[in-house]
């Protein structure tokens, strides 16, 4: 009798915690980058492609949550301690233990950009150079372990182009869609660069964190985030930011 006394009160324990858990809002991570997520200065309010994909997310799963910016090493810290619970963003080697990999919903290309002088088309001409990448941006390893050119870091995009029209640096490693949508736009129309060197391809992925309370509900929310790709939502939200397609 005493046995089946205390398997009741862990039982009663266990959902006690997991009511507990899934009363406090989920807490979605938001990779600070610009178009992707950032603050609207005029407004305050968060901003962005992630901002909205999320937004719509929350639709579809009448789910609450609560949304935290923050730059990509971080959101990939948050996610392995647990104290985020969800993100859509290129998952480091790091945390892969301690995540739930989910869909992949969107292909991110980085490109290095020069001007149109000194065009590179291999990898080695980085070599004794000063390069340009937003800070906490998820190239590769071997990017970041490289220190035969030097990495020179901003938070925005349009400061490492500055500074390359300004010859400060020699390229800039950058997203593509981001790159072509600064050119386009009346304050880049005047920069001139060579058509950038692909240096990769990487998915952005459905991630939570295997310490979250939500966690049996992973599925259904991989496949809500899922659905926003498959029904060319995502596609619409990606272009509205970057005005780059007919969706504007």
């Amino acid at each position: 009798m005493k046995k089946y006394t205390i398997l009741f009160l862990i039982v009663c324990s266990l959902l006690s915690f997991s009511q507990i858990a899934l009363s406090k809002p989920l807490m979605i991570c938001i990779v600070q980058l610009e178009r992707w997520g950032e603050v609207d200065p005029s407004t305050q309010k968060l901003v962005g492609i992630y901002p909205d994909l999320f937004r719509e997310f929350l639709k579809r799963t009448q789910t609450k949550a609560n949304f935290q910016l923050a730059p990509y090493s971080r959101v990939m810290r948050t996610l392995e301690s647990g104290r985020c619970d969800l993100s859509a963003t290129i998952p480091a080697d790091s945390i892969k233990n301690s995540v739930q990999l989910g869909e992949e919903i969107w292909t991110i290309k980085h490109g290095l950009y020069t001007k149109p002088e000194q065009k590179f088309t291999e990898y080695g001409q980085l070599k004794g150079l000063n390069i340009g990448v937003l800070r906490g941006a998820a190239i590769t390893p071997k990017f970041y372990s490289d220190t035969s050119f030097n990495k020179v870091t901003s938070t925005h995009y349009s400061n490492l182009l500055s500074m390359l029209a300004r010859d400060r640096i020699q390229g800039v490693v950058a997203d593509v869609d981001i790159i072509n949508t600064i050119l386009n736009s009346p304050n880049g129309q005047h920069l001139r660069f060579a058509d950038p060197l692909i240096l990769n391809e990487q998915s952005i992925t459905v991630i939570m964190s295997n310490s979250s309370g939500y966690l049996a509900e992973f599925d259904r929310f991989n496949a809500a985030l899922s659905s926003i790709t498959d029904d060319g939502t995502l596609k619409q939200i990606v272009y509205h930011h970057l005005s780059t397609s007919p969706f504007k």
